[in-house]
């Protein structure tokens, strides 16, 4: 947490915090609910996401094949509640590239990465680094 005088620093005018937590607390709501359902969107995607934690990880066989497996399993099965308990479209993507369109378009598209002295660096960019 930054005293006045860091804030003052970092974000110059009380505006320019204002906006950024509105947008911090708009990630934290609304855009980190629909990265499981765009992760997980079909079964083959999930595999393929197990599939490379387990290529990553130094697990046995056996761990292998039940991490991938069960792991990919769950995570798709909890993909589709987030997308029912979120109000998701049928194609999640829509929904991601709309709440990134918004984003653009509230905060300009020739705007960088919201970055301050201090090299914070806006929630929503980590966020759609995460979706690459």
């Amino acid at each position: 947490m930054l005293d006045e005088k860091e804030a003052q620093q970092v974000y110059g005018r009380k505006e320019a915090r204002t906006e950024e937590m509105k947008w911090r607390q708009w990630v934290d709501d609304w855009l980190v609910h629909m990265i499981s359902p765009n992760m997980y969107c079909t079964p083959t995607e999930a595999l393929a996401s197990f599939d490379y934690t387990v290529c990553k990880g130094k697990f046995g066989d056996l761990e292998d094949t039940v991490a991938k497996y069960m792991g990919a399993a769950a995570m798709y099965l909890i993909s589709k509640r987030l997308k029912s308990r979120n109000h998701l479209q049928d194609n999640v993507r829509k929904d991601l590239y709309e709440a990134a369109n918004k984003w653009v378009a509230a905060v300009g598209k020739d705007q960088p990465p919201s970055c301050g002295a201090r090299g914070r660096t806006s929630p929503i960019w980590r966020c759609m680094a995460c979706c690459e």
